[in-house]
């Protein structure tokens, strides 16, 4: 009797045991398998960010650096701007301070010998005009491709106390706007200094990014 009694004690702490590791097992691996999906978010978060970082960047050199090709864009209609006509848009100046022709000049677009960025408001203008109609052409344009990557362009002149805001391009950020990125550029436009930022980000409305 005592020996069954023993063996029935013994069998109920086993299964304790078992029930314990098989407990802790499970915990282990709910907690691998969470580590691994934020592990692989962050990572891709990082990517993505990164990924946008060069984007923004590459895309505000053109923008202020460069005339564009041809550098009379500016002057095409709506009907008439299209990837055939316009392959690169740029703020820039279509001549150097010293007015020769950028054919034969050898210094950069848009910079002066002080190395002071020079735009073309007249570009700044057309780009801000056509920017509801031309959105997803000025995307491509500028580099800035990815899964639901959108972005803002704001040119804002110094008033003597702040820099507000005169032209809009792009869109507006939302609450589902993830992994925004933010690059500033300073120049001259009309001779009042200017900044010209770009915003690139994701946006994850509706979608799972």
């Amino acid at each position: 009797m005592m020996c069954n009694i023993f063996k029935a004690k013994k069998s109920q702490v086993m299964s304790a045991d078992v029930a314990i590791a098989v407990s802790i097992f499970l915990v282990i691996l709910i907690a691998s398998f969470w580590s691994w999906e934020y592990f692989g978010k962050k990572t891709k978060s990082v990517d993505i960010r990164n990924d946008l970082e060069i984007i923004s960047k590459n895309a505000l050199d053109m923008l202020v650096q460069s005339p564009g090709v041809p550098s009379n864009w500016s002057d095409f209609s709506a009907a008439d701007f299209n990837e055939t006509s316009v392959l690169a848009i740029g703020l820039a100046e279509s001549s150097s301070s010293n007015a020769l022709d950028l054919t034969y000049n050898e210094q950069s677009a848009g910079l002066t010998p002080g190395n002071y960025l020079v735009l073309d408001e007249s570009k700044v203008q057309q780009l801000d005009s056509l920017s509801q109609y031309r959105y997803d052409y000025f995307q491509r344009i500028l580099g800035i491709y990815g899964s639901n990557y959108e972005f803002q362009l704001d040119v804002s002149p110094w008033d003597g106390s702040n820099y507000s805001q005169k032209y809009f391009v792009g869109r507006n950020m939302t609450d589902s706007s993830q992994n925004v990125v933010r690059n500033d550029r300073f120049a001259l436009m009309n001779n009042t200094r200017s900044r010209i930022t770009l915003f690139v980000w994701q946006d994850c409305g509706g979608v799972k990014c």
